[in-house]
């Protein structure tokens, strides 16, 4: 299991990508967790009028697709499972759950 943390890591870097979305005010995290903060406007960050409607609505289609999250109001917290095999499946989920939003 500790080898595999290897492998996951950078695919949790991956994550960090995303901070170029519109959507997507930021990208943080350290080791096996990570938070993806989505916004309505990216330049002054303002999050949407009810706190939990965008990261709701994600949250529910990266489910929909097998990728567990939790949405704190509209932040995505990410911690995959530490038996994982595939480091990229979250990423490109993540990506096309973005853009369908």
């Amino acid at each position: 299991m500790i080898a595999n943390v290897g492998r996951i890591g950078p695919y949790m870097q991956g994550l960090r990508t995303l901070v170029d979305h519109p959507l997507v005010g930021e990208v943080r995290g350290v080791g096996l967790i990570a938070a993806i903060e989505l916004v309505l406007d990216k330049k002054r960050k303002v999050a949407a009028t009810t706190p939990g409607d965008v990261g709701s609505i994600a949250s529910r289609l990266l489910h929909e697709r097998g990728i567990i999250v939790r949405n704190v109001n509209d932040a995505l917290s990410i911690c995959p499972w530490i038996k994982s095999t595939s480091s990229s499946t979250g990423s490109r989920a993540c990506s096309t759950i973005l853009r369908r939003l």
